[in-house]
């Protein structure tokens, strides 16, 4: 493996790192190198920053699959008589 040295890696970005290592257990190196390999995995102009949201599912859905949910949901709702006596 090839080593590479940083020169004037931002000390704010030197603390994500540092923190991303620490949230996975993974050396510093170890880290740099799958950030890297995520990076250039991703294609050109990919937005690759981390959410704790769902905004990558928002939008996926047809009219069809909305209507099919909207039908088993209103399904799920509807109170049964006998589950009530």
């Amino acid at each position: 493996m090839n080593d590479i040295a940083l020169s004037r890696l931002p000390p704010e970005l030197a603390a994500q790192i540092r923190a991303e290592a620490e949230r996975s257990g993974a050396s510093w190196e170890d880290t740099v190198v799958r950030l890297l390999r995520n990076a250039l995995a991703a294609p050109a102009g990919a937005d690759t920053a981390r959410r704790r949201d769902l905004s990558d599912l928002a939008g996926t859905w047809t009219q069809e699959d909305a209507d099919e949910f909207d039908r088993n949901l209103a399904e799920q709702r509807r109170i049964q008589p006998q589950d009530w006596q």
